[in-house]
């Protein structure tokens, strides 16, 4: 694909259907026009799109230049792929006020994805909107002939996202949440802390808040297990090149967002402190 300075150049997707998911949550079914369909047919779960409005959802004309928003592919079936978006901030707002049939610019797949071996016991850890790749993984690890647990985690029943769908998809799937109004009353940490929940796991695919992310790396850590971790940074050419999301010299959109439990542990700052918009460095806090 071309390149604009250090960005690469939108392709356009037409919104097959539009799903709700939960609170603010919707799952844009997307289908790449002409036969490439490059995205459906080579993403891996853990890539990600780069997504791109040409205009306002109501079709009037804007002199403001539209932002192109990371989001995980939560879903392909080599024809058509999905990602699913919460609104937390005006483009998200925006963009769940298209609708089926109108057009998006998309660039992708880009980054590192999760990597599965055939008969392994895994477990998958999804923390609030965390579980958005994590669908799409569960469903891969199944299809490669591993055992799939979910441990699917929210502050609230209502914040609970692809809750059926991996029911149908994982051999077993567990929830908490942090008032109790679903499943256990716990964080996925303090769950994880109790008893022997991790014994007989040989892999964990994690996606979620950052610090939730930390303290379960140091759980599986001091098991000596093996696991593979999906980060969120602020992002803006998607290739590598403008250095928005490095975490210590590594590139999230480049060399992640998926990074082994090894490479975390060299990375100081991961689950300390992230860079904002504005390109300082600020102290993360529970979400």
């Amino acid at each position: 694909m071309a390149l604009i300075g250090p960005r690469l150049m939108p392709e356009p997707v037409t919104i097959i259907e539009m799903k709700e998911e939960g609170s603010c949550v919707r799952t844009l079914e997307l289908e790449e026009r002409g036969s490439g369909r490059r995205i459906a047919r080579f993403a891996r779960p853990g890539n990600f799109i780069l997504l791109w409005m040409a205009r306002p959802a109501d079709g009037s004309v804007s002199l403001e230049s539209s932002d192109m928003v990371p989001m995980s592919v939560s879903d392909s079936d080599g024809r058509r792929f999905s990602v699913t978006i919460r609104a937390v901030g005006p483009t998200t707002e925006e963009l769940l006020r298209y609708r089926e049939g109108m057009s998006l610019g998309v660039v992708g797949p880009l980054g590192s994805s999760f990597h599965f071996e055939s008969g392994r016991r895994s477990l998958v850890v999804g923390g609030g909107m965390g579980v958005a790749p994590l669908l799409f993984a569960a469903k891969e690890a199944r299809r490669g002939g591993q055992q799939v647990t979910v441990l699917l985690g929210a502050r609230t029943a209502s914040r609970l996202v692809f809750e059926e769908k991996l029911r149908k998809t994982a051999h077993e799937i567990v929830v908490v949440t942090d008032d109790g109004s679903r499943g256990e009353q716990a964080t996925i940490p303090a769950f994880l802390e109790q008893g022997d929940f991790l014994d007989g796991f040989e892999r964990v695919y994690c996606c979620g808040p950052e610090l939730m992310m930390a303290k379960v790396l140091r759980l599986i850590a001091a098991r000596g297990m093996w696991g593979q971790f999906s980060l969120e940074r602020h992002m803006y050419c998607g290739c590598g090149g403008c250095g928005s999301c490095t975490v210590d010299g590594r590139r999230v959109c480049k060399d992640g967002p998926v990074f082994d439990s090894e490479e975390l542990l060299g990375m100081q700052s991961f689950g300390i402190s992230a860079r904002a918009r504005d390109g300082r460095h600020v102290q993360l806090e529970e979400s």
